[in-house]
């Protein structure tokens, strides 16, 4: 596999394992990228290694036979109230899982509704420590530790 999917969406591909079991007839698997779009290098990098993962993704027929990974796009505007609007927009678009938000401030509102609609969400970025609660965020995960210890 290439070295951008192990390395910079780790719980990417781990999501989609969880996705296809309970999808497991979609031959369409269409994920939400949800986070702020601005010129922001590391954003604009997010966004690159996003679309990249789920081009080496597709291009490996080992990965996901009978599947092929697409996507769809939100903004959060840096704004929680934008970040949940985005994640039900996609979850209305028809994703499977989302990716984002990338930090912890816009993360709770659209976490809640992911795990409400039972629909995965990794966060590559988020550390916030009161995101751990697999109570109240059955469907959150995430790729880094948060600030005050593991995962």
């Amino acid at each position: 596999m290439p070295l951008c999917c192990a390395t910079v969406f780790p719980g990417f591909l781990s999501s989609l394992a969880f996705v296809l079991l309970h999808n497991s007839s979609a031959m369409e698997l269409k994920l939400g990228f949800l986070y702020e779009q601005s010129s922001l290098n590391w954003l604009l990098e997010s966004w690159s290694q996003f679309k990249l993962a789920i081009q080496d993704v597709n291009e490996d027929p080992t990965l996901l036979p009978g599947h092929v990974l697409n996507y769809s796009l939100a903004d959060t505007e840096g704004l929680e109230l934008s970040a949940l609007r985005g994640a039900g927009d996609l979850i209305d678009e028809g994703v499977v899982g989302i990716v984002g938000t990338g930090y912890s401030r816009v993360l709770k509102a659209p976490a809640v509704f992911c795990s409400m609609m039972g629909k995965p969400m990794v966060s590559p970025g988020s550390t916030a420590v009161d995101l751990t609660g697999k109570t109240r965020f059955p469907f959150l995960l995430r790729s880094i530790a948060g600030d005050g210890g593991p995962l």
